[in-house]
């Protein structure tokens, strides 16, 4: 078993091609990979892929709720985690409830009737992300996380798992706002 293959360096994977050409008699290898695309293409042709969907938010919520925590933080962690159980604990880990005020600014309604980026606003994120520090790995992980929370704002009811002034800011956005914005967090 190769949990989070995603993670692997080129060259463990490249080192890994061999034995999953010719693997020991009654042997089976399973790559487990959040994202299959960051596997290499050689890996990725030499597997046969099983999409697992992701588990249903009342039991990620759930999960998230485990230990005593506070219903807003199991909310905000649940939504981090998009169904997948593994990313519960790594949310908490990277504190991401504390980033709701820079996703709150993400999310503020834009003034007037000037056109702005519908991305006006993750540099707070990625101000936040960045300032944990860490590798570059785990900037990325970090970044997909709060990615994940801010497309999880645009499901339906998705608001509600948001401390109230993060709803009010996303609730209070022109519906072309929204639609503008879940277009440029799904293209990022």
């Amino acid at each position: 078993l190769v949990a989070g293959a995603e993670v692997v360096t080129d060259q463990a994977q490249n080192a890994l091609l061999k034995t999953l050409e010719e693997p020991p008699p009654r042997t089976l290898i399973l790559l487990t990979a959040a994202a299959g695309r960051a596997l290499l293409p050689t890996v990725r042709s030499r597997c046969a892929v099983l999409r697992l969907p992701p588990l249903p938010a009342a039991e990620i919520l759930r999960l998230a709720s485990e230990g005593g925590r506070d219903p807003l933080e199991a909310g905000l962690l649940a939504a981090a985690a998009a169904g997948d159980s593994a990313a519960v604990e790594e949310a908490a880990e990277e504190k991401v409830p504390e980033a709701s005020a820079a996703i709150a600014r993400a999310f503020r309604p834009w003034g007037g009737n000037r056109r702005e980026d519908p991305l006006e606003g993750i540099a707070e994120v990625t101000v936040w992300v960045k300032g944990r520090g860490g590798t570059l790995e785990g900037q990325r992980r970090r970044m997909r996380l709060m990615l994940r929370l801010m497309l999880a704002v645009h499901a339906p009811g998705g608001a509600s798992v948001l401390p109230a002034d993060l709803a009010a800011a996303y609730n209070g956005l022109p519906a072309g706002a929204r639609r503008a914005r879940l277009r440029a967090l799904g293209e990022a």
